[in-house]
């Protein structure tokens, strides 16, 4: 039973998606017939990058007719990406790639292929901050995986605190969430509001999209760069306490500036 509605969760996911539709029920059939999950089991498939990080991620592809494959893999970092390709012979669970100093290391395992990386990122085709270390998992596990949120990447200490996000940010929740790629660490509270000051921003993006977040318990002010109807950059100001509604904290107005004194502030309610 169980397993029937991990099933059922997952096919809800496909959506209108026939070829997805597709390869859920093959995996089924093939479950109830006593053999092993379709997709776990091959190495030719797309997998996904296991990423805490919204805006960290990758995906690698394998096609042909084992042990001889061909291999798609690609990465980014925020605004950073990278690709390459390649042909790889299997080997028991595993294969290796050589070529112009990249190497790359594939083991498969079930429902996931670890990669290592060897010699130069630049030959591999990476851009700054990309990597394609990691472990890649199936469509179906990657639909099962929980979104990331405030609480998750550790921005919110507790449930409460993100419940608050949440009521105040409304549509801009997720916004902020997709902002939270580099964290420029702790900041000081220059208004000594007793408050947690941490900020961040996109790699490759950070003059238009970063954020900023004081939170004190459930009390939270937030500054969010957006993009107005004209594509220019202005930054969304939200608290809800009460007292600073029309007033931007010190911490907010100097992590502002230093970024560009010129972006409008709007005062969101």
């Amino acid at each position: 039973m169980a397993s029937q509605l991990q099933w059922l969760k997952r096919r809800d996911t496909c959506g209108a998606d026939i070829a997805y539709l597709s390869a859920r029920y093959n995996e089924r059939l093939a479950a109830l017939a006593g053999n092993p999950d379709t997709a776990v089991n091959r190495w030719t498939q797309t997998w996904h990058l296991d990423s805490n990080y919204p805006g960290v991620g990758g995906t690698l592809t394998f096609t042909g007719q084992l042990p001889r494959l061909h291999f798609e893999i690609a990465g980014y970092n925020g605004g950073h990406a990278g690709g390459d390709d390649g042909d790889v012979v299997v080997q028991g669970e595993g294969a290796s790639y050589r070529a112009n100093g990249c190497g790359l290391n594939f083991k498969r395992s079930g429902d996931h292929v670890i990669v290592t990386q060897d010699g130069d990122p630049m030959a591999c085709g990476q851009a700054m901050g990309v990597d394609y270390s990691g472990t890649y998992i199936t469509t179906s596990r990657l639909a099962d995986k929980p979104e990331a949120d405030l609480l998750s990447l550790k921005v919110l200490d507790n449930s409460r605190q993100n419940v608050a996000a949440h009521a105040l940010l409304r549509s801009d929740y997720q916004a902020l969430v997709d902002t939270i790629n580099m964290s420029e660490g702790e900041s000081p509270d220059l208004d000594h509001l007793g408050a947690k000051v941490s900020s961040f921003f996109v790699r490759g993006l950070a003059p238009t999209n970063a954020s900023i977040v004081m939170s004190r318990g459930e009390e939270l002010w937030i500054g969010l760069l957006a993009f107005d109807a004209n594509g220019r950059t202005r930054m969304r100001y939200y608290t809800n306490v009460a007292a600073w509604k029309t007033m931007v904290p010190k911490t907010i107005e100097r992590w502002h500036d230093d970024i560009d004194t010129a972006i409008p502030v709007d005062r969101m309610p």
